[in-house]
């Protein structure tokens, strides 16, 4: 009911309890009132009452019996109109206008007539202007607001016009309003009447609040998203001279179903499949069908079988259901939406055929090695003819894929239907490469697999190598390149070798006497770097010209992040081109960097710790930077400025660019030392040493770092303890060490971290001893750590052991988390029995996350394994556990607990002798000399 701006709803209770009522039920009124806009009443003698107050009569002013109205008889009328914009395009179900009676004449009911008349009222509309009736709409026989003066007694009420088909099939109030908003007519207009205008005892008095309510429903939208799905969750809707291929003969029809009634509207969608030249209907459903959904919910349907190698076309249209209080129910349609193409394929095509295009590199059958490791080639990839009878080649190839070797999957190719592509490709290894090609059809059928292979000369050596052993000379077997010294300093605390450059971050810098890489050409620059300062930039690497640098290889504050960028011009303050890393740095650890520029891509690439960051960043303005090469600074402004603060380690340079493998290569850092047996293997770099037995640094509640880092264990809780070993009764000697104890419920020690880079290769080693006598509650499940970094929700890594309930024993883990937050994954390395750990007996873990191994036998391109070492024995398989996702743990390393949610958990029982951490990773031969060296 609408009063003014006011809606009330009631709806029938038998509408909500009747056995046929579907929920959501749907009470549909407007959800706006359709206000009176303008009323008047007209008098006979000219009177015009335009928008009056309070009431006014209707019929015949004269007298009657006792009652005077007028000594100058007139006959009186009353209009109503209603601007109907609110209904435009609503499906109408009922309509009723209500009109308040003040006061009759007499006590008997008179007929009073509500009709539509041909014309609008205004204030200038009068008794000879006014509008005629042209349908009736309702008529009603009533007599109130003579109160007590009747009896029963009669007080003031409500004239309802509404229709009355059973009786009075005359009345058609709903099917006009029906036909307005249909029609989108402005408004309507009324007139009340008495129905014998020549009766005096019909004198009634109406207030001017006349009401009209109308009951509709929206009709549905066209659904949006509608189309045939594509894989498992794309969509396609193409034009017939284009179709979508499929290769599911039973392919998903998808749409959401649309409606302005939002969350009260019950909908469904209505599907339906025809041959694609309109022939026939091959196919059609409601979705859901035999129930409806709100407003805005996706729908599906599967269609029957179709035929393949056939055209198909699909539409779809939104269906909604109503059921108004007088219990009529309905189904209204949208329009159909626009047609959708699509042909059902099955077939695949045949292998394509791969050859070069520029001749660098020949079939391997019959040429011999050419070109080298980071020399790019060019490569046709062409489709196989299906039918070699028609002229011109007949395929339906629309994309490739290819790899090299054993690397990741390109991405998708696309080319006209039928036509090949050239690719350039760039071998990432000497001897014999292969590179695998696929082609699809526009269903997504893969071919078989084409192949072509061809032999490679070795890469070409480094144009410079610095391992900066307290010395500034170049190791290459190429032009040597010797650095001078600018107030750098030496650091024993090297990444590799024995030594490193230290750098102040304000003046020291290290330099060549002249260029080393031409810059106009492929390049590679790699080097270790200990940042220890995020306040302004601190450049690692650049190439002087002019006034500007060719290169750049810096931390920056302004992005906080490690950056590989290119001037795009030498002159003052140019614009930059920049690759940037996608984390941020971390200090006081050592972290591989490397940029290359590809100047047959025209792209720079930033490596950190082997992995590419983002997508390659286009450059295609090269120039010559001349000057000296810089470690330590960036040339600038025709100087010097935004020196390293930190340490550098192990500089190379190259005129090429490397491959992916061959960063993530340099990354790993391979010993190339012949003479100790441990070539090959790679180079861990020690940066943090706990000895709980050396009573000369490990004393109160502190056990000193002897790596050189400085970062002092604190215990909080834990405790040194003197411990005693060896039976004297079997003849074995006693021992007595010093060892810190934890009491498995509050006890821990910790140190300032982070320790490693956990994006990169890390080692660490423990001796520990678990307490049986914390472990004997059978009924009990155990979860205890050993150590771990810690971030800010759950520790970054960490080595535990669990046991189960109903168990004396367990296993130890490794374990990384997929985030720093609650309901962190975690990707596991453990023990392959629940024999392996020892209860009491001391056991030496070492766990290794190798960030530049390829453990996922699926896809090579993932690159990071968990191994966990008990004793020297590797558990699980000798490529470890695939985990590609690392994140950093920005809070302190902690032994005898871990971070989980947020909290302090998993207390460990026991004692712990000795912890080492170190940056890289370890081989399993070092692991083993490590155990048999320090067995206890």
């Amino acid at each position: 009911m609408v009063n003014g701006t006011t809606l009330e709803i009631t709806p029938d209770p038998a509408l909500l309890h009747g056995e046929n009522t579907v929920f959501p039920l749907y009470i549909d009124p407007p959800t706006k009132g359709i206000s009176l806009g303008d009323w008047t009443a007209l008098a006979s003698n000219g009177t015009k009452y335009w928008k009056f107050k309070g009431d006014k009569g209707v019929g015949r002013c004269s007298n009657y019996a006792l009652y005077l109205c007028s000594n100058s008889p007139y006959t009186q009328r009353m209009y109503f109109e209603y601007p109907l914009s609110s209904i435009h395009g609503k499906k109408v179900l009922d309509a009723t206008m209500e009109v308040y009676q003040e006061w009759t004449f007499t006590c008997d009911p008179h007929w009073y007539d509500l009709s539509r008349v041909d014309k609008g009222i205004s204030s200038s509309t009068s008794w000879s202007s006014r509008p005629t009736g042209v349908d009736l709409m309702g008529d009603r026989n009533v007599a109130y607001g003579r109160g007590g003066l009747c009896t029963p007694p009669q007080p003031a009420n409500w004239v309802r016009f509404s229709d009355n088909v059973d009786e009075e099939t005359n009345e058609n109030l709903t099917t006009t309003l029906a036909s307005y908003a249909a029609n989108k007519k402005p408004q309507i207009t009324f007139s009340l009447t008495a129905h014998d205008e020549s009766d005096a005892a019909a004198w009634a008095r109406f207030r001017n609040d006349a009401k009209l309510s109308v009951t509709y429903v929206s009709y549905p939208g066209k659904p949006t998203s509608y189309g045939v799905q594509q894989g498992t969750t794309g969509r396609a809707c193409n034009a017939s001279t284009l179709p979508f291929a499929t290769s599911d003969t039973t392919p998903k029809m998808l749409a959401t179903a649309q409606s302005t009634d939002g969350s009260n509207a019950q909908l469904r969608a209505l599907f339906e499949v025809w041959k694609a030249d309109g022939s026939s209907r091959t196919w059609y459903a409601a979705s859901p069908s035999s129930a409806w959904v709100a407003d805005n919910a996706p729908r599906d349907a599967t269609s029957s079988a179709l035929a393949a190698q056939t055209d198909y076309r699909m539409r779809v249209k939104t269906q909604a259901y109503y059921k108004t209080d007088r219990g009529a129910t309905g189904v209204l349609d949208s329009a159909w939406s626009s047609w959708c193409y699509f042909r059902v394929d099955t077939d695949s095509p045949p292998p394509p055929v791969v050859t070069s295009a520029d001749g660098v590199y020949k079939p391997a059958e019959t040429d011999p090695a050419a070109g080298a490791v980071g020399t790019a080639g060019k490569f046709t990839f062409t489709p196989a003819d299906t039918n070699p009878t028609t002229s011109g080649t007949q395929s339906d190839v629309v994309s490739y894929k290819w790899k090299l070797n054993s690397g990741a999957l390109s991405a998708p190719i696309s080319v006209a239907k039928g036509t090949s592509t050239t690719q350039t490709i760039t071998p990432n290894q000497a001897g014999e490469n292969t590179i695998q090609v696929w082609g699809y059809d526009a269903a997504g059928h893969s071919s078989l697999t084409g192949y072509y292979s061809f032999l490679v000369k070795g890469a070409e050596q480094p144009s410079g190598i610095w391992h900066l052993d307290n010395t500034l000379s170049d190791a290459t077997t190429a032009t040597q390149h010797p650095l001078t010294s600018s107030g750098a300093t030496w650091d024993t605390l090297a990444r590799s070798g024995s030594g490193a450059a230290k750098f102040d971050g304000t003046s020291a810098y290290l330099s060549t006497s002249g260029g080393v890489l031409d810059t106009t050409k492929s390049f590679t620059v790699s080097a270790w770097a200990r940042l220890t300062k995020k306040d302004v930039n601190y450049t690692v690497l650049s190439q002087a010209g002019t006034n500007a640098s060719g290169f750049q290889l810096y931390y920056s504050s302004s992005y906080n992040a490690w950056i590989f960028n290119r001037h795009q011009t030498d002159v003052v303050n140019p614009e930059i081109t920049r690759s940037i890393g996608t984390k941020p740095p971390v200090l006081n650890v050592w972290t591989h960097l490397a940029g290359v520029y590809d100047a047959a891509g025209q792209t720079l690439q930033l490596y950190v710790n082997g992995v590419p960051q983002g997508t390659p960043a286009p450059f295609t303005t090269p120039w010559k930077a001349s000057g000296a090469l810089q470690v330590g600074r960036l040339w600038s402004d025709g100087g010097g400025k935004e020196n390293f603060a930190g340490t550098i380690d192990e500089v190379k340079v190259w005129s090429r660019a490397l491959a992916d493998t061959e960063v993530t290569h340099e990354a790993w850092l391979e010993d190339e030392d012949l003479s100790d047996g441990t070539a090959g293997d790679p180079v861990p770099a020690l940066v943090a040493n706990w000895d709980a037995a050396d009573t000369a640094n490990a004393t109160g509640t502190t056990v000193k770092d002897t790596s050189g880092f400085g970062r002092n264990l604190t215990l909080n809780g834990a405790a040194l303890t003197q411990i005693s070993t060896g039976d004297p009764d079997i003849g074995e000697e006693v021992t007595t060490r010093q060892t810190m104890a934890l009491n498995g419920t509050s006890a821990y020690a910790t140190a300032t971290g982070p320790l490693v880079d956990d994006s990169g290769s890390f080692t660490a080693t423990a001796w520990v001893t678990l307490d049986p006598a914390k472990l004997a509650d059978t009924s009990k499940s155990y979860t205890v750590q050993v150590f771990g970094q810690s971030g800010t929700s759950q520790s970054s890594w960490g080595v535990w052991y669990e046991q189960p309930a109903g168990s004396t024993q367990g296993r130890w883990t490794f374990g990384r988390p997929d985030k720093d937050g609650t309901g962190a994954v975690w990707t596991t390395s453990a023990s392959t029995a629940f024999t392996t750990a020892q209860l009491g007996v001391p056991v030496m873990l070492t766990v290794v996350y190798d960030a530049q191994a390829a453990a996922d036998p699926v896809d090579t391109s993932k690159l990071g394994a968990l191994k966990l070492y008990v004793d020297s024995a590797l558990m699980g398989d000798e490529d470890g556990v695939s985990y590609s996702a690392p994140w950093q743990g920005g809070g302190v390393f902690e032994i005898g607990r871990a971070k989980i949610n947020g909290a302090a958990a998993r207390y460990f029982p026991g004692t712990v002798d000795s912890f080492r951490v170190w940056a890289g990773a370890t081989s399993t031969d070092m692991i083993a000399d490590r155990r048999n060296a320090e067995q206890r």
